[in-house]
């Protein structure tokens, strides 16, 4: 089994490109885990159909066309084959995202048929997002903070991370996983090698990049849900991801990420999110690189509405991607 990054399948694949962390298996296809996976196509018809073999019922896809959100693909392990309407004979642009979490099991890719139009476009712009279910899509289509999580209300494609990239025509990678921390268990760093990050498949060097442009890291909302972590030890592991990032990624933005589920009015009188930022400015400091960056995401509001279990809406997501967008277009020239 190998391990492709999305930036050396455009040739290998003509007919869709893979955006994300996708592990080929051979002899079966692409199989992914990641929310925010993501393949895309050119086609021309009424209509496109894709091959792909969920293991569990909790699989759900979003269907793009031309950049513009529309049908949902329920995925059921005894099905394979899933139709797509598009909406006239000219050519389309499809995009199909990968709504839900690595805990959905893993997606396995096998082919489009499609009326084949001009091969996918290439962006060069390219973003990762490492985090928790803030950056994965925990409840974002949750109508109240009172609804309990359900696969229905799990919505990668409406994360800020793929809202900033629509916004400025760039692929993004999501390596997020809710309830993951930074330090020191159950974290995010520990598996993110790895494709297929359940199954703990697919570690290799190649996810290097060189052509990655930027990388935000929002990891801290379950670390301090416990109570205040300890600097030293938190800061000094963040700092060595971060030095770890700087390796893959030599000319890669970073960005460290405060928000939105944190203020300093709960729990009363505690300040996580000042004490954060002085964790967050402290690394800075430590790490003295030009390209390191720390980036806020404002607090989430009650008046514009909160997703299941108290997690981000698609209002606070949106906030959030403009935020992280016109940081990029500031710090890249985008």
């Amino acid at each position: 089994m190998i391990l492709v990054a999305a930036f050396a399948l455009h040739a290998q694949y003509p007919l869709y490109r893979h955006i994300g962390r996708f592990l080929l298996e051979e002899g079966v296809g692409m199989s992914c885990e990641w929310p925010g996976s993501a393949i895309q196509f050119r086609t021309k018809g009424k209509t496109a159909s894709v091959r792909m073999k969920a293991s569990t019922t909790n699989d759900r896809w979003q269907v793009d066309i031309d950049g513009k959100p529309t049908q949902i693909l329920k995925l059921d392990p005894n099905q394979e084959n899933y139709s797509i309407d598009l909406p006239s004979d000219s050519p389309h642009l499809v995009t199909l995202v990968r709504r839900t979490e690595c805990f959905a099991g893993a997606t396995n890719v096998r082919g489009v048929s499609a009326g084949q139009a001009d091969p996918p476009p290439y962006p060069e712009r390219q973003i990762e997002i490492v985090g928790d279910s803030i950056s994965a899509g925990y409840g974002v289509d949750g109508k109240t903070k009172e609804e309990h999580f359900s696969p229905d209300t799990s919505n990668a494609y409406m994360t800020y991370g793929w809202i900033a990239a629509r916004q400025l025509k760039a692929d993004c990678t999501i390596v997020a996983w809710s309830g993951r921390k930074m330090w020191p268990d159950n974290t995010v760093p520990e598996i993110y090698d790895y494709a297929l990050p359940n199954e703990k498949k697919g570690q290799s060097e190649q996810l290097d990049n060189p052509n990655m442009d930027a990388v935000l890291v929002n990891l801290a909302t379950n670390d301090f849900g416990q109570g205040i972590p300890d600097k030293f030890k938190w800061c000094n592991s963040y700092a060595a991801f971060v030095k770890k990032l700087r390796t893959r990624f030599p000319k890669a933005h970073i960005y460290l990420a405060t928000g939105s589920m944190m203020t300093d009015s709960w729990p009363p009188e505690k300040k996580h999110l000042s004490t954060l930022k002085g964790y967050l400015d402290s690394i800075l400091k430590q790490l003295n690189d030009p390209k390191v960056h720390r980036i806020d995401f404002d607090p989430q509001l009650e008046s514009d509405g909160i997703g299941a279990d108290w997690h981000p809406n698609q209002v606070t997501q949106t906030k959030m991607g403009n935020t992280f967008a016109a940081a990029l277009k500031k710090d890249l020239g985008w």
